[in-house]
């Protein structure tokens, strides 16, 4: 797994590659906790090259989520495959709870209009 991290203005693009499962559940952990003490407020994750996600990658989603919702923040999904939107929406994840937007440019659109999710197309 390989993660990267961006910065657009106030919001923090963080691109995951690879899987996001119980092996590389921590470091990504890690790495969203010090965004967010850092200050972080709008955190953008962008699953263009993200495999596949376990319910350990989920639990990371959902404490990021917890923990950017106490401070008026928002965490947002961009290009997830068929396999990661269908496994997030099944679970209820999606809509209110974590935006998800349509992939092919869409990290650029959420970061010019972050605050209307968009309906997803799979890629």
């Amino acid at each position: 797994m390989d993660i990267t991290v961006d910065e657009v203005g106030d919001v923090r693009v963080v691109r995951i590659a690879g899987n996001l499962d119980t092996q590389t559940s921590p470091v990504t952990q890690e790495q969203l906790t010090q965004l967010i003490q850092d200050g972080a407020t709008k955190i953008l994750l962008d699953f263009e090259e993200l495999n596949y996600i376990s319910s350990s990658g989920l639990r990371v989603l959902l404490v990021a989520h917890k923990r950017l919702e106490g401070n008026s923040g928002q965490v947002r999904i961009c290009n997830p495959n068929t396999m990661v939107a269908g496994g997030l929406r099944y679970l209820g994840l999606l809509g209110d709870f974590l935006g998800l937007w349509e992939p092919g440019g869409s990290a650029r659109r959420v970061l010019t209009d972050w605050r209307r999710p968009r309906a997803c197309k799979h890629r």
